[in-house]
């Protein structure tokens, strides 16, 4: 308490039952400002002269390099000031109260400030730049004469700015009650609470808010090359950029709101649905360390399959020292060795140098602990494929190779090929079932394998994208299968169970990977890191990440049991479907747009969801029709509309099984939700259309359109039909949606 003049707290923590801070004058909340930099140079340059004796005669040489090097970098972080009371929070000033770098909680906030309430959240910054440059030459005289000059530049730019965590009020059950003589101004903040929007409170002469821009962006290139007498060799390194961004939006939760001065025109630039403050921001992107390293091994890989080597590393983001990239190497080392080096790989094709080195391929994996036949050994010996073609094939091999990596998922072609080879069984042709059965698995394995092979966002985002191409079109494998009854197609049974699996998987990735240093960091104890990633995959392949509390095991779990010892526990294959109109633009309606639909849906990803949140990758929903139905984890597709639902092992009455439903326009402002659901649930009672269509699925269409409905003036301008919007998720990453 301050009874005279102001009261400061900088990049403190104050915590107590009940907590008061009383100014006199002013009060003001703040962060601790953290900076650090770094500045580098270096320069180096030699030369020599000698002589050469060979067996042709003698010689002498003239060398001679140099080489110099920047760089600067500097980042800006805040230690925030935090404010807990367990009770009450009292903010009290008789001039202005201001937040910046702060967070004030209590489960009841009462503030009385006499002038303005200003609530600033502050962004820290990195900033890196770098420029290397060398160059060298050699003259020969005499003995095999040559000349050769070589030159190599990298240069690495990066910038980053964000929230990381939001400057605002939060409130509990209590409330807030806040009241000014002045203007409350949000720049990227929020006053937040849980309570009842009856218990909320705000009053203030004016109201401002703005949001705050979040950014990350780096780019790095490398550039070179020898030229000699003897021919060039051109260093033509990978370039590398990325750019992510994100929006600190300002907020206030629904509750009473009196503007007393009139103008409420900042309202609408509100986020009203908030209950918390933003606890993380955008997340960097740039590894100073990654991206030399691949800078490294792009120069590197302009050598006979090394390229295509680091090129694949690098998409699937695995780091320095990794067991995966040892692996890779090894294996594309081995291959080169076994075709003999260079003048062997200038005359063999791609497919015949990869049957050639086979045998070294083999032996380099299983010196690695892995066996033949395995999913993992036919992963490595994919890339190792793409690698040698690379290394035979020059550029156009590599870009073979990078293709190869970008489409290696069930892709819509792949379920397309499952299907044309199942038609062609006859329904008591087991043996022909069984082969295209064992093909799907095949490929199945081998995809899971290159995703639990994923480090970075961009590659789990890449492979989520396919898995939308194959799921939207598995109906063709069910029509595929020649068995009349649905208990008898097995064949489409058994590829449903594995495509559900892979599903399961994927979910469980994406919502792992973000997690997978706090994970290892609370269950690995071992020096040797990559027995803390075999620990983190072997999560992932158990479900830790996509698994409630309590799902397994809890009492509603019996009625499904009970009916399924009733009315049998057979195997029950099944699809259903249902297109639904869920919003139909009127005179007085609109139906939202793009983002506005999809969000919508998320909402209600599935039937008995309260709407209250939306499902990102990897959620849990728990669901409901009268009584509780099960649990379900998600896979969301910004980009075309669209989510899959996967049911959770033994906590579903449909389990296992999937769901993919998209937003389809009308034409005219409104939009459909397109229903279908797979699986092998073995509660015949759910697993038929007639259960889907109309008493779930078409109910819970029309609570999406409900979502998104917006009403307008009869008498006011239209509003234009959008194909696409950007939308933020939760984690901060923006992404486009389009119909």
């Amino acid at each position: 308490m301050a009874t005279e003049g102001d009261l400061t707290v900088t990049g403190s923590k104050v915590a107590g039952q009940n907590v008061l801070l009383d100014a006199a004058r002013n009060l003001t909340l703040q962060s601790a400002k953290e900076t650090s930099s770094q500045h580098s140079t270096s320069k180096s340059g030699g030369g020599g002269v000698g002589v050469l004796v060979g067996q042709s005669g003698m010689g002498f040489y003239v060398e001679a390099n140099a080489s110099r090097g920047k760089a600067d970098g500097d980042s800006v972080t805040h230690a925030e000031t935090t404010i807990d009371a367990a009770n009450t929070l009292v903010l009290r000033s008789g001039g202005n109260t201001t937040l910046q770098g702060a967070q004030a909680r209590g489960e009841q906030v009462i503030a009385r400030v006499g002038g303005d309430l200003s609530l600033i959240s502050q962004q820290d910054t990195d900033h890196f730049k770098s420029k290397d440059q060398s160059a060298g030459g050699q003259v020969v005289i005499g003995v095999g004469s040559s000349a050769s000059v070589s030159y190599n530049q990298n240069k690495i730019d990066s910038d980053y700015k964000s929230v990381t965590e939001q400057t605002g009020i939060a409130a509990g059950k209590g409330g807030f009650d806040i009241e000014l003589g002045g203007t409350t101004t949000l720049t990227g903040a929020a006053i937040a609470s849980t309570a009842d929007a009856a218990r909320n409170r705000l009053s203030t002469q004016a109201l401002v808010a703005t949001d705050l821009q979040n950014s990350a962006k780096y780019s790095a290139s490398s550039v070179g090359g020898t030229v000699g007498t003897n021919g060039g060799s051109p260093n033509l390194g990978m370039p590398q950029k990325d750019d992510a961004s994100s929006t600190t939006r300002s907020g206030i939760s629904a509750g009473t709101l009196d503007i007393r001065g009139g103008d409420t025109g900042a309202v609408a630039k509100l986020d009203r649905s908030l209950t918390d403050l933003q606890q993380t921001g955008l997340k960097p992107i740039f590894d100073k360390k990654e991206v030399a390293e691949t800078m490294e091994l792009g120069q590197v890989a302009s050598q006979v399959g090394f390229r295509a080597a680091g090129d694949i590393a690098a998409r699937m983001g695995w780091q320095e020292g990794s067991k995966e990239k040892v692996i890779l190497h090894g294996v594309v080392g081995a291959a080169i060795a076994a075709l003999g080096g260079g003048d062997a790989l200038t005359g063999v094709a791609g497919a015949a140098a990869s049957q050639l080195a086979f045998p070294a391929i083999k032996e380099s994996l299983e010196t690695q602990g892995i066996k033949e036949g395995s999913s993992e050994f036919n992963f490595y010996l994919q890339l190792a494929g793409l690698a040698v073609g690379a290394a035979v094939g020059g550029d156009s091999g590599g870009s073979v190779a990078l293709a190869g990596i970008q489409n290696n998922y069930l892709r819509h072609q792949d379920v397309t090929l499952l299907a044309k080879k199942l038609a062609k069984c006859e329904a008591d042709d087991s043996q022909c079932r069984d082969a295209v059965v064992k093909e799907a698995q095949r490929i199945s394995d081998s995809n899971d394998a290159a995703l639990l092979a994923c480090r970075t966002q961009t590659c789990i985002d890449q492979h989520v994208g396919r898995i939308f191409q194959g799921a939207w079109i598995f109906s063709s494998i069910y029509n595929a299968d020649q068995a009349k009854d649905n208990e008898e197609k097995n064949a489409f049974g058994q590829i449903s169970d594995l495509e559900t699996k892979s599903l399961l998987l994927a979910a469980n990735m994406a919502a792992g990977l973000p997690r997978e240093r706090e994970y290892i960091d609370k269950n690995c104890i071992s020096t040797f890191e990559q027995g803390c990633r075999e620990r983190f995959l072997a999560a992932v392949k158990g479900g830790v990440f996509t698994r409630p509390s309590d799902a397994v095991g809890s009492g509603w779990m019996w009625m499904f049991e009970n009916y399924e010892a009733a009315a049998g526990g057979t195997k029950q294959p099944h699809e259903y479907r249902d297109l639904t109109l869920a919003c139909a633009r009127g005179t007085i309606n609109e139906c939202g747009g793009p983002m506005d639909q999809f969000n919508a849906m998320r909402r209600y990803a599935g039937p008995g969801t309260d709407g209250g949140s939306m499902v990102e990758n990897g959620t849990v929903s728990k669901l409901a029709i009268v009584a509780h139905l099960g649990y379900t984890t998600h896979l969301i597709n910004p980009e075309n509309s669209s989510l899959i639902n996967i049911t959770l092992p033994g906590a579903h009455a449909l389990d296992p099984g999937f769901v993919i439903r998209r937003i389809v326009p009308d034409g005219k402002g409104g939009f459909f939700v397109d229903t279908r659901g797979w699986g092998t649930g073995s509660s015949p009672i759910f697993n038929s259309n007639a259960w889907a269509d109309g008493g779930v699925w078409r109910i819970n269409t029309q609570t999406i359109g409900a979502d998104a409905l917006e009403f307008k003036s009869p008498f006011g301008a239209s509003t234009p039909i959008m194909k696409c919007e950007n939308v933020t998720l939760s984690n901060g990453l923006v992404k486009r949606v389009c119909q």
